[in-house]
């Protein structure tokens, strides 16, 4: 596990291709990390879906190798992009708390070295 940030892409950015496919990377013009197609699901339930918060937790947790892609790759292991833009302590906060995940507040706040920074 390391101290880096998660992205804030599957948080912010959703990438939604011609075919109506959603993914939670914008890096991932292959689709490999497809949360599912518009023409099947509302958007909503796509983008704020079990899968979906299941990638974000793991953005969270610093457990970028369990992002696997549909031939088990890795795709956010070794991600040069995940940098910018940003997304901040207090916006991965408030996604804990909205999803009932309070219990991971701690140990995020510990493993990206942020600690003293006290909850609002």
């Amino acid at each position: 596990m390391s101290n880096r940030r998660p992205c804030s892409g599957p948080f912010k950015t959703p990438t939604i291709m011609w075919d109506g496919s959603v993914t939670i990377c914008c890096f991932d013009g292959m689709m490999n990390l497809s949360l599912g197609n518009l023409k099947d699901k509302p958007f909503r339930e796509i983008w704020y879906g079990d899968e979906a918060n299941e990638i974000r937790l793991c953005h969270i947790r610093g457990e970028f190798d369990k992002v696997r892609t549909k031939v088990d790759f890795p795709k956010c292991l070794h991600c040069k992009g995940y940098d910018t833009p940003q997304i901040s302590d207090e916006e991965i906060l408030d996604f804990l708390r909205e999803i009932g995940k309070e219990d991971e507040i701690e140990p995020y706040l510990k493993r990206v070295g942020a600690v003293n920074k006290k909850e609002k």
